[in-house]
């Protein structure tokens, strides 16, 4: 027997299916029981600054939808923008994220690695008013009156685009990746069983943060670590939506034969 078995995917080496998002609960890895589970909390130590260019160009308020990552220490893992205004405001939220102080999510009384969808909201006074929790959902709000900013005949917006597959100019193709190999022996203990991640595209064609979504079968724990990480090599050609940057939230079944 080799020292590697690959993995089959169930859905051929590109059927990739696209998810719509969910706002709302964490996601851990592993199959988390939502009621009983509290989210990430953040507390913004410094303000992003609202771009110049943005005011120059008559634009009154923005919003920027962030993916993070945070480990069960309170470490921030990752973060990306599935969607924004325009990609000056991202700039602006990557100029201080990591100065941010970050609590992890509770399941239970246990922290866990999980990751969680954020709302930021901009406005040209830039004050930070309030921290809202619906829920498992944390909106952070700099002054809810972007509402207007659509209706702006002046400004020259770069926005990152939360695209459905139908939407994209082409459809993903891989530029790496797409076959995933594991040491035999965890193969072997997770022989029948499947796993089911979702992730997002970036703007550059990576896949960002993989999360286990559900498990059927008896998988290895390792196994499905394994199969995390490989994700995260994974690479497609940049996605566009009419000609300007995309992302995408995709899932992914794997068997393990």
């Amino acid at each position: 027997m080799n020292n590697s078995t690959c993995i089959k995917q169930i859905l051929g080496a590109l059927a990739l299916s696209l998810l719509m998002v969910k706002t709302g609960a964490p996601s851990a890895f592993g199959e988390a029981d939502f009621k009983e589970s509290e989210g990430i909390r953040i507390t913004i130590t410094q303000s992003p600054v609202f771009p110049y260019d943005m005011l120059k160009a008559g634009v009154a308020g923005a919003r920027v939808t962030l993916f993070i990552s945070v480990d069960e220490y309170g470490h921030l893992v990752d973060w990306m923008a599935i969607d924004a205004t325009d990609e000056s405001f991202v700039d602006a939220i990557g100029d201080v994220i990591y100065d941010w102080d970050f609590s992890p999510a509770y399941q239970g009384d246990a922290p866990i690695f999980a990751s969680q969808r954020f709302p930021v909201y901009f406005d040209g006074e830039g004050a930070v008013l309030a921290i809202k929790q619906r829920r498992q959902e944390l909106a952070y709000a700099y002054r809810y009156s972007y509402a207007s900013y659509e209706e702006s005949p002046s400004r020259r917006l770069r926005p990152v685009v939360l695209a459905t597959i139908d939407q994209l100019d082409e459809y993903p193709e891989f530029l790496q990746g797409g076959r995933i190999t594991v040491p035999t022996e965890l193969n072997e203990a997770s022989r029948g069983s499947s796993v089911k991640f979702e992730f997002y595209v970036d703007t550059d064609g990576w896949v960002r943060i993989p999360f286990l979504r559900s498990v059927e079968g008896e998988a290895h724990p390792d196994a499905i670590a394994f199969v995390q990480e490989a994700l995260r090599d994974w690479k497609f050609k940049p996605l566009k939506v009419n000609g300007q940057a995309a992302t995408i939230r995709m899932a992914q079944r794997i068997r393990f034969e």
